[in-house]
């Protein structure tokens, strides 16, 4: 590739438009790549778990939790499983961990006390309860829609509160 020299003698390469082109063709390539092995892992997955998500949420004055059911949670410890191998071969201890968590934990818990944000979605019948290191969604049924965000909403003292 030829170069020129800047002022103060440092070389300087020269961008053509091909190589840009190429460069974009390149990059654009990868993400198609990696969308498409998303998709199909999520995929994979739904299938695996009969094309539903099943969880119980459990709402107190402390949190709600959001625990998987036990038959759901067994093929999710299967694959859990098989991430910690996964990711220490690829020499990523943070992939490894989460095939941890996946395998040893069904459920997750979102204090009241700490939880930042609350975004509720009527059409969507879900509402998001943020913490600054955890997210969690409660699915709600349309006719318990009010009663369960005005619940959150008055149990969670910090929270920025839409919906």
């Amino acid at each position: 590739m030829p170069a020129q020299i800047a002022r103060g003698g440092a070389l300087r390469p020269r961008i053509s438009f091909a190589r840009v082109v190429s460069e974009a063709s390149l990059a654009g390539l990868l993400a198609l790549l990696f969308t498409g092995l998303t998709v199909a892992g999520y995929a994979v997955y739904a299938i695996m778990q009969g094309g539903k998500y099943c969880v119980v949420f459990t709402m107190d004055e402390r949190g709600v939790t959001h625990k998987q059911l036990p038959r759901q949670f067994e093929k999710a410890q299967v694959l859990g499983v098989l991430n910690v191998p996964a990711g220490l071969a690829a020499g990523s201890p943070s992939q490894a961990a989460k095939g941890i968590l996946t395998a040893t934990h069904d459920s997750t818990t979102s204090d009241f006390a700490n939880v930042t944000s609350v975004k509720g979605s009527r059409s969507l019948r879900v509402i998001k309860v943020n913490e600054p290191l955890a997210k969690n969604q409660v699915y709600v049924e349309p006719e318990d829609y009010d009663f369960v965000l005005g619940y959150i909403r008055n149990h969670c003292p910090r929270a920025n509160v839409k919906g």
